[in-house]
């Protein structure tokens, strides 16, 4: 009976060692599944970054373009600036006021009278005298059209 006594001791104890192999397993199915939810997040964390990526990337790109745009047009514009004051330099507009010559777009003072502004600017025969140094067609009387 002492051999059975040790084999019904070895049964338990071979029990008891499957039980603990069994629970170690479901440990590690657990952590499996916990490891591939968070691969996945990951996973599609990831993703979403790239998407943020590519979008910020593309919207760098429409910045640089419209900023490209925004100096050539400022460019252009300071062409057509220069060369509305030359056409505008060529301009005589006659007697002023005060029996000065009067000079658009000079950068000196002659012409330009007193700091404040003519009270015969306003007058009739300014208004006048304008209509008929334009010739009525919004030109200077013997200048072509710009």
């Amino acid at each position: 009976s002492a051999n059975a006594e040790e084999g019904t001791r070895l049964a338990r104890s071979a029990s008891a060692a499957l039980e603990e192999i069994v629970t170690s397993i479901e440990r590690v199915e657990e952590q499996t599944d916990e490891i591939a939810a968070a691969s996945e997040e990951q996973s599609a964390t990831s993703e979403q970054i790239a998407r943020s990526v590519q979008s910020i990337s593309a919207a760098a790109q429409e910045s640089a373009a419209g900023v490209t745009q925004v100096a050539g047009a400022a460019e252009d514009l300071n062409g057509l600036t220069d060369r509305l004051r030359a056409n505008v330099e060529q301009f005589d507009l006659g007697e002023g006021a005060g029996g000065e010559k009067s000079h658009v777009g000079r950068g000196d003072s002659e012409g330009q009278g007193d700091s404040e502004a003519s009270p015969q600017a306003s007058s009739p025969q300014a208004s006048s005298r304008a209509s008929r140094d334009y010739g009525g067609d919004g030109h200077p009387s013997g200048t072509a059209s710009l």
